[in-house]
């Protein structure tokens, strides 16, 4: 669950809040997971990368980390000298359609 604050917000109030909602329905905030940021810094989620940037605009690209192990998949892939090219496109196809389908409402061109 990603909530984002105004300025103004007591972040600190408003996480004792959430976790005293959650204490009475029999939760709990993971305090390994948590963490308050200023969204101008960015944050990480669920693949994405997240920020705030200086004009005021909200920028989503796909993170680092990401991409990263996207890549890894794609070159385990590609530098396996037991494939012939067929199989290497019948391989990345899925790949490449499912990261393309998950990442398709991003602008990645800045």
């Amino acid at each position: 669950m990603i909530i984002i604050l105004r300025p103004e917000d007591n972040a600190t109030e408003i996480l004792e809040r959430i976790s005293e909602f959650l204490r009475k329905r029999g939760m709990q905030v993971s305090q390994k997971k948590t963490k308050v940021t200023a969204t101008t810094d960015g944050f990480d989620f669920l693949g994405w990368n997240f920020k705030v940037q200086s004009n005021g605009k909200f920028r989503s690209t796909p993170s680092v980390g990401n991409f990263k192990a996207f890549r890894k998949k794609v070159k385990t892939i590609v530098n396996n000298s037991n494939y012939g090219a067929k199989v290497k496109a019948e391989k990345l196809a899925p790949l490449v359609r499912g990261w393309r389908n998950y990442h398709c409402h991003c602008k990645m061109n800045g």
